[in-house]
């Protein structure tokens, strides 16, 4: 999130070559994170550098607050803790290795911790992890620039037919069928 902060505040003037992000874990960001690649630092948190002179950049405000858009193209808050744990693990669902203890590490919680949250509202976080998976293969099928072995890759999954039996169960049809069709 900070590293977005930045890259928003920094507008055109953003360059990954000059921005060094230091996590404790790299595990949890994806390898290539917004062009920059993450360091193992040590235990105490994160540290993002970036040039000074950004600091002096002048801020707009306008387009940073927005809310990502819904199908419809209407901005929306989200309105549950679902819909805020949908939103902020999307960007890491092609990252190749989003698990269950991933995610609540994200998030700064326990698995547990999460789950008994996300249980009052009727899901589960491995319901929560599919439905996401689900949909961005089906964008990176639509895209047509990935083969299926490429697309299992991109979501974690340690062989194409493994994922050719994920996909065929949330949607009904081989992952094949949706690159044929376009």
């Amino acid at each position: 999130m900070f590293t977005e902060i930045v890259a928003k505040c920094a507008g055109t003037s953003w360059s990954s070559k000059e921005t060094l992000i230091t996590v404790s874990d790299p595990k949890a960001l994806p390898g290539d994170f917004k062009g920059s690649k993450p360091i193992k630092g040590d235990k105490f948190g994160h540290r993002i550098a970036f040039p000074a002179a950004w600091l002096n950049l002048e801020f707009s405000k306008e387009g940073y607050f927005q809310i990502p858009a819904d199908e419809s193209g209407e901005r929306k808050p989200p309105r549950s803790l679902t819909e805020s744990v949908s939103e902020a693990l999307r960007p890491h669902v092609d990252a190749g290795f989003l698990s269950n203890k991933k995610a609540a590490e994200i998030f700064g919680l326990s698995e547990q911790q999460l789950a008994r949250k996300l249980r009052k509202e009727g899901t589960t976080l491995g319901k929560l992890l599919a439905d996401l998976k689900r949909n961005r293969a089906e964008e990176l099928l639509k895209e047509g620039d990935h083969s299926v072995t490429r697309v299992a890759e991109m979501l974690g999954y340690s062989d194409a037919t493994s994922f050719a039996h994920a996909f065929k169960g949330w949607t009904g049809i081989p992952p094949s069928k949706i690159k044929k069709d376009i």
